[in-house]
């Protein structure tokens, strides 16, 4: 089940009093961009996250960008799990973002909860410049046009993350997530392009069972 809660059209960050704990991450990060992955092993370090870290490629993401996703060590699948979809805009996943922007919204983090990052269309790694939309319905059964910069599609995207979670966790049962959507800069186009997504009567993906955005 999927409850969509949270529309953000800036950036937003759950914050708690941070504490020193030890770092016993899980790091699979080769299948993505060698410098973002780079700079994420950094950040983790850092940050001293606790928990598997994920950087690689997802079909529902165009154009080939990367997709990191955070996992907590005590993630329990038997309880609501808070997805936080965060989407960037200009010159995302920069090296100094994997740091102050990702690693560092991840440490402020509480709860059972997921957090995942999809490079967006005007990445540092492909078209900066590009204004291409971050998601399109159809454009992971097709490669649409934009080169690096294309647009994704959410609902595969969202049914991949799922897919990813259950398969860590070797979940038994269909997970509960409560969806949040979070855009910094040109990535709030991106939260309104997966509502309207999400809310499309065409699709008979289980990713659209959703609630009210608030």
């Amino acid at each position: 089940m999927l409850r969509l809660v949270t529309l953000a059209a800036a950036m937003v960050v759950l914050s708690a009093s941070l504490s020193l704990r030890p770092v016993h991450a899980a790091v699979d990060v080769d299948g993505g961009v060698p410098r973002t992955a780079q700079a994420v092993r950094a950040a983790v370090q850092k940050h001293k996250l606790d928990g598997t870290v994920w950087l690689g490629k997802l079909r529902g993401v165009g154009g080939g960008r990367d997709t990191l996703l955070y996992m907590p060590r005590d993630l329990d699948a038997a309880r609501t799990i808070e997805l936080v979809v965060y989407m960037e805009g200009t010159r995302s996943f920069a090296d100094d973002a994997m740091d102050h922007r990702h690693a560092a919204s991840i440490a402020r983090l509480r709860g059972n909860f997921v957090y995942v990052a999809p490079d967006s269309p005007s990445s540092t790694h492909g078209d900066p410049e590009s204004f291409n939309e971050h998601w399109e319905a159809g454009c992971a059964a097709h490669a649409c046009a934009g080169g690096r910069a294309a647009p994704g599609d959410f609902v595969v995207f969202l049914d991949e993350v799922r897919t990813r979670i259950a398969r860590t966790l070797s979940a038994d049962k269909p997970l509960d997530l409560r969806l949040s959507l979070v855009g910094f800069s040109r990535g709030g186009r991106g939260v309104v392009k997966a509502l309207g997504q999400l809310a499309a009567p065409s699709s008979s993906s289980p990713a659209h069972r959703c609630g009210s955005a608030t």
